[in-house]
């Protein structure tokens, strides 16, 4: 039957993916955070392929000029919050030496270009998925689509406290007693 007829063949490309929402977090932009538009606009549809490594600094390496270094840690932590949702595999995470006080405990992530601070994540999911960033109002709502879900995640703070830090001493030989460098 097919010998009789022209078959046209079509190339989709994979740009979309409509299908579900497998992690999602929503989060008040605050006010001292200016400029997001910018970066929703350059990390929105971008799909991420199956065992693929996403670099934030690589992604946003056209705005690190001109957005506010506010802005990319602000979208870092709400993109690594869920990051955890997704159970993707976390690379590369830096934490706030001093926690802005609209981000939760241990899900915040600093990126700093001049020093290479990055938040990487390998997609571990048998299949592609879509990042989407849209603005709700004062919203940043941060959504990872996916044909279907592998599994269910929930993240939460265990515990709420600080984190002293540590004194770590180094003996050396050439050092008298006492000598400190």
């Amino acid at each position: 039957y097919l010998r009789n007829h022209e078959i046209e063949a079509v190339v989709s490309t994979f740009t979309s993916i409509d299908n579900e929402r497998i992690a999602v977090s929503i989060m008040e932009v605050p006010a001292t955070v200016s400029g997001i538009q910018a970066i929703v606009d350059e990390l929105n549809d971008v799909i991420i392929q199956s065992g693929e490594e996403f670099s934030l600094l690589a992604q946003l390496d056209s705005l690190l000029g001109s957005a506010s270094r506010e802005s990319i840690n602000f979208t870092a932590s709400i993109l690594y919050e869920t990051a955890l949702k997704l159970t993707a595999q976390i690379t590369e995470r830096h934490h706030h030496q001093v926690l802005p006080n609209y981000l939760n405990p241990g899900l915040d992530a600093y990126i700093q270009a001049s020093v290479q601070q990055d938040l990487r994540f390998i997609n571990t999911f048998n299949q592609p998925v879509q990042l989407r960033l849209t603005r709700e109002g004062l919203n940043l709502k941060v959504e990872f689509f996916a044909a279907v879900a592998d599994e269910n995640a929930t993240v939460r703070v265990n515990r709420d406290g600080e984190v002293k830090p540590r004194v770590i001493t180094r003996y050396s030989n050439k050092l008298s007693i006492g000598q400190r460098q």
